[in-house]
């Protein structure tokens, strides 16, 4: 028996392609400097933005990078959704907030 190759065990494990392809997709919807069209306010945004990014990430085994091709596509998709909810958490919060208001009146 010879020894075992850790990368081929991974290519045989975990659909490497296909969780690539997952954060590619997520970057064509997210950075592209423009919110998806279905997002009407900052609310909307945050939730469709966080609904895709769990999307992506529950798919991904988190592999260590030393068995991913070189320019994993998760690097920017996850520099890409923290930059967004940064931008976008300040006035969701502030439309949640008015909404829960006129909620409990």
């Amino acid at each position: 028996m010879g020894l075992t190759d850790s990368a081929d065990l991974i290519r045989r494990a975990f659909d490497i392609d296909g969780i690539a392809a997952r954060y590619r997709a997520f970057l064509d919807q997210w950075d592209t400097g423009a919110p998806p069209a279905a997002a009407d306010d900052a609310l909307a945004r945050q939730i469709l933005l966080h609904t895709d990014w769990l999307q992506v990430v529950r798919w991904d085994p988190h592999l260590p990078a030393e068995h991913l091709p070189e320019r994993w596509p998760a690097i920017r998709a996850e520099q890409v959704f923290r930059l967004l909810d940064h931008t976008i958490a300040p006035d969701a919060a502030k439309l949640a907030a008015t909404l829960l208001d006129e909620i409990t009146l």
